[in-house]
This record gives structure tokens, C-alpha cells and sequence, in this order.
């Protein structure tokens, strides 16, 4: 807290109060925070060093930025400051600690948020099709059910728009902006993890859900008692999966329940971080129309699973990191790991080619051949019972470790 007493000092006696409209402000000012007669205002030399400073206390308070948008972090500090200097009062730190009270005990409130998704269909619209965290309904059906849980005026609620299907989240915020921002990253990952069920690059199967990315999307709604966001984007015409007999018949089939049921962790664990992170770059490999974009995504989906430095020993290079490794995981006997170790390194060298050289000789194969061992290595550390009671990276270098000298002809 010290040196964020500091910092916030810093804050406010860069600050000024200009007596104007932000209209009649003076040159050479930005305007950070104030009503139409009176604000507090900074020398633009100042700025970017204050939106450092807020930004840079913002990451590090982990309990304030897991249910407060950064915009509304950002006001409550400016509008202290704001106040202290219009009421020429000074500031000190049992002040500060009390403001930042005042965010650490802000009420976090359930958000049922929903946006329209395309690119999939119910078999059956008459129910709701749940995956992970997410509910998916057919609008027409579901309407009225989800519109006894506002008193919102109903044209108000829809805005006047009428869907095909949506999904839905449940989040705790203490703001509404946080709880679209957590939404929106749950949602991203639906996407991802969708297309690496799909498991193919046919650019007609695009699950798509309301983001600024997306030019399938067109509405995002927030239900929170009666407060309600929609926003407008575009929307394009393409193939769909039926997604609740779709998942019913892959989920179990291919070990892809464990992928969702990774979403339903409130703290994963470092490992389950690393396999989160993994998982929605190898669905942007799936998901990307560049083929060089697309081979590259994959690439670093097996770096975030398999890059580990031990502080006590030289490690070897990336390249034979990534292909032992994964022979290890994929191999069944010799034959297979030394097979599986050779075509690695061959596709890891095309990964180099395209980073360092602009190699743009990347075929479809290829393509498949890299997300197909991704896809692999990541099911199998999700469903084979040796690994899944790992928690950390360190915990999957060892027992790998142990697998090689338990067979050292094995690699």
C-alpha cells in the first residue's frame, strides 16, 4: 500500500482544478474527471505516466480487478482526487486505504449475460442445450421464460430485434462493465474450444459469438435485475452445427468433456491455467483463415504446455523439448515415439521458417498434421489418468522425466 499511497501523491499534486467547461479548458490540458463547471485536469506531458500508474495498480490488486472494469477503477481514484483538491483538502494514507476500502468492499452481483450466437442450431429448440458454464436457447421458445426474470419492458429488453439462438453466462461483478468483460473472455473461449470440436479449416463451420472480431455477430444483452446492455454488429450467413447432439455425441466419444469442465474452475490450478491458455490458441489455429497465422497458433499452443526452464540445469532447446515430449505423451512403443519425435522437429522447423525467414509454403497438411498432434497431446493430458492429477508444470517435466528413464530406448 505504500507505494501506492505514493504514486497516487504523485496523482494528485499533478492534478489541477480548472474552473471552465471541458469545452474552455486551456491548451496543452486533457480533462481526467469533473462536472461541466469545474475538473481535474493534467498537463498532457502527464498522461501517459498517470494511465501507467492506475494501470500498473490495477493488475497488481488481484480482489478489485477480478470484479472491477479498469474504466470504473480508474474514476473512483480520479473522483478522490477530484474531490480532495475542489474541497482544498489534502490527502494521506489512511485516506487512500479508506477510498481503496470502499472498491475492495464493493458487492459482487450475479450477471446472466447473453449474446447471439451463429454459425450453430438445436436439434431439438424446445429445450435449453447446456455446456460447461454456458446455456444455449432458441429464441423463439426461450423468450418469454428469460423475460419473467427482468420487469423490463420486453421491447426494451430484445431492443426491438428478434434472433435465431443465444447463448448465455453467469458471472459475479461488481460492475456491469466487468461483467461483459468476463463474459466476453468465457465466450471467447466457447468459440475456440467449438472450433477444435469441429476440428476441421473449412471456412463454412464459423461459431461466432457477438465480439468486436466478428463479423457474424449482432447482439450482446446484460441482465442484471432491470439494468440491460445491447449492442449492434453485423451478421453473414453460414453453415451450422447442431450443436446439442453434436456435443452429446463427441464430448464423451473424444474426451472433450474435460476441456469444458476446465471453464468450470473458480481457481484452477497452474497447470489448468497453461491447459486454458493452450486450448483457446490451438481454437484460434482452428479458427484463423491464415494458413501461416493458423500453423503458427498451434505452434505456441504446444510452447505454453511444454516450455519449462529448471533453474538448476541447462535445458535443451525448444525444438527437442517440444518433439521428445511429445513423443513421450503420443508414443506407444519405440517405433512410434522415434516417428513421432522426427515429424515434430520437421514442423517445428517450418515454425522457425515462417517466423525468421517469411516462409509462406505452408500447405494444408501441414496445417492438419500440426493441429492434429496439438489436439492430441492436449486430450490426452485432459483425460489419461497419469496426468490428470498434475498441477503444475514442474509435476509434468518430472513424471515425463521418469517415463523416459523408466525406458531409455525409448527416445
Amino acid at each position: 500500500m505504500n507505494y501506492y499511497c505514493n504514486e497516487i501523491k504523485k496523482a494528485f499534486e499533478k492534478g489541477e482544478i480548472i474552473h471552465a467547461s471541458p469545452f474552455d479548458k486551456p491548451k496543452d490540458y486533457f480533462t481526467a474527471i469533473g462536472t461541466m463547471t469545474d475538473s481535474l485536469s493534467y498537463k498532457d506531458d502527464f498522461i501517459n505516466e498517470l494511465m501507467s500508474i492506475l494501470n500498473s495498480i490495477y493488475i497488481k490488486e488481484n480482489i478489485i480487478n477480478k470484479k472491477i472494469a479498469f474504466r470504473k477503477f480508474k474514476e473512483h481514484i480520479l473522483w478522490y482526487i477530484f474531490i480532495q483538491k475542489i474541497n482544498s483538502l489534502g490527502i494521506d494514507d489512511d485516506g487512500i486505504k479508506k477510498m481503496f476500502d470502499e472498491m475492495y468492499n464493493k458487492e459482487i452481483k450475479p450477471y446472466s449475460v447473453f449474446s447471439d450466437v451463429n454459425g450453430i442450431h438445436l436439434e431439438n429448440n424446445s429445450k435449453i442445450y447446456s455446456v460447461s458454464v454456458f446455456n444455449i436457447y432458441y429464441w423463439s421458445t426461450a423468450k418469454i421464460e428469460i423475460e419473467k426474470r427482468t420487469e423490463a419492458n420486453q421491447d426494451v429488453f430484445w431492443g426491438n430485434k428478434k434472433y435465431n439462438y443465444l447463448i448465455e453466462t453467469t458471472v459475479e461483478a461488481a460492475d456491469d462493465e466487468k461483467a461483459i468483460e468476463l463474459a466476453t473472455s468465457l465466450f471467447e473461449k466457447f468459440q475456440y474450444f467449438m472450433h477444435i470440436v469441429i476440428g476441421t479449416k473449412e471456412k463454412r463451420f464459423n461459431i461466432s459469438i457477438n465480439s468486436e472480431k466478428s463479423v457474424y455477430a449482432k447482439n450482446t444483452l446484460l441482465l442484471c435485475n432491470e439494468d440491460i446492455i445491447s449492442n449492434i454488429s453485423l451478421e453473414n450467413m453460414i453453415d451450422t452445427i447442431p450443436i446439442d447432439k453434436y456435443l452429446s455425441d463427441n464430448n464423451q466419444k473424444h474426451g472433450f468433456e474435460e476441456m469444458w469442465n476446465l471453464l468450470k474452475q473458480k481457481e484452477p490450478n497452474e497447470f489448468q491455467k497453461r491447459l486454458i491458455l493452450a486450448l483457446e490458441w490451438l481454437g484460434q489455429a482452428y479458427y484463423d483463415n491464415s494458413f501461416q497465422n493458423s500453423f503458427i497458433k498451434a505452434v505456441i499452443s504446444l510452447e505454453i504446455i511444454f516450455s519449462y526452464n529448471e533453474e538448476t540445469i541447462i535445458t535443451p532447446s525448444i525444438l527437442h523439448q517440444i518433439s521428445e515430449n511429445a513423443a513421450l505423451i503420443l508414443g506407444n512403443n519405440v517405433d512410434e515415439c522415434i516417428q513421432i519425435e522426427r515429424e515434430m522437429k520437421k514442423l517445428y522447423g517450418k515454425r522457425s521458417s515462417i517466423v525468421h525467414a517469411g516462409n509462406s509454403d505452408i500447405d494444408i497438411k501441414m496445417i492438419m498434421d500440426i493441429l492434429n498432434y496439438s489436439s492430441c497431446i492436449l486430450l490426452i493430458l485432459l483425460n489419461k489418468k497419469e496426468y490428470r492429477s498434475i498441477k503444475s508444470i514442474k509435476e509434468l517435466y518430472d513424471l515425463l522425466k521418469l517415463k523416459k528413464y523408466n525406458n531409455p530406448q525409448q527416445i
